[in-house]
């Protein structure tokens, strides 16, 4: 049995212009055109197979990918105007530790 094996990317997309309310299948859109634009369809047709957006909420999200192309991702997403690239990790639970780090550190914000 063969293993897929992926990494996880931590964005946030709190300064993106968006029309309306942003949704997961916007984002994963504005990615889909974005890679489609810079690395060509050969590209999108490698990533489409394990492309997908695992959390979205509180202008942040966790993005899946496969491991051999997520530095190309990564340029990528590096062009997406008010997007911003957090973290990359092979396993989804560092990427939650970070996460919950950063709304911690927001709460406290809010309420000092």
């Amino acid at each position: 049995m063969v293993r897929f094996k992926n990494r996880y990317i931590l964005v946030d997309y709190t300064d993106m212009p968006f029309d309306d309310q942003p949704t997961e299948r916007t984002l994963l859109r504005i990615i889909k055109e974005t890679s489609q634009n810079m690395m060509g369809e050969l590209f999108l047709a490698k990533i489409a197979y394990s492309l997908q957006i695992k959390y979205f909420s509180h202008g942040r999200a966790i993005i899946r990918v496969p491991r051999d192309h997520a530095t190309d991702l990564q340029a990528c997403l590096f062009v997406i105007r008010g997007m911003k690239v957090l973290q990359i990790s092979g396993v989804i639970r560092g990427i939650q530790k970070r996460l919950f780090e950063l709304m911690r550190r927001e709460l406290r914000r809010e309420l000092t």
